[in-house]
């Protein structure tokens, strides 16, 4: 066996058992919720945001808005070490080690991650500028076809935090 073929069996073998550690948190994903997941999120924006004073309740409506729009798809991309999660917004490394990444936000406003895995997926802690904090829990099912991701956002501004679940589904790209 060539040294070349070595190295890329073992390189492969690393990646299949980053996947495995992660129940297969590899591939792609597509955002199968309907409107009524989207209505949900809608109401509870409403409501983190309802004391908020008239003239700065459009601007964090908006800015809430656009940061809890679900992703049309994530795509999960093993690397040793870690997983990058790329949807069409944003792409960011997770790296399993918990250190910190810094990445560009949907807002594009700098923003630091820090990733930990578990035996059916990843949690993603976000540090951003503002007080507060987000998280994504991407969660893989048994059967590896469904991918849940748990969402919760807090910040001093928000009258209560913002916490809601997206469903997506493997496809076979």
């Amino acid at each position: 066996m060539t040294v070349r073929r070595a190295a890329a069996l073992l390189v492969t073998l690393v990646l299949s058992g980053e996947a495995r550690a992660t129940g297969d948190l590899v591939g792609v994903f597509e955002f199968s919720g309907s409107s009524v997941e989207q209505s949900r999120i809608d109401a509870q924006v409403e409501g983190a945001i309802k004391d908020m004073g008239f003239y700065i309740r459009p601007i964090a409506r908006h800015r809430l808005h656009k940061l809890t729009k679900p992703a049309v798809r994530f795509e999960f991309r093993p690397f040793e070490g870690g997983v990058r999660v790329v949807n069409e917004m944003v792409s960011r490394p997770c790296h399993y080690d918990g250190s910190r990444v810094s990445f560009t936000n949907r807002l594009g406003k700098q923003t630091e991650a820090v990733c930990a895995r578990s035996d059916k997926g990843i949690k993603e802690d976000f540090i951003g500028a503002d007080a507060g904090t987000w998280s994504h829990t991407f969660t893989l099912s048994s059967d590896g076809r469904m991918l849940e991701q748990r969402v919760r956002v807090t910040a001093p501004m928000l009258g209560q935090p913002l916490q809601y679940t997206l469903t997506y589904v493997r496809t076979g790209t």
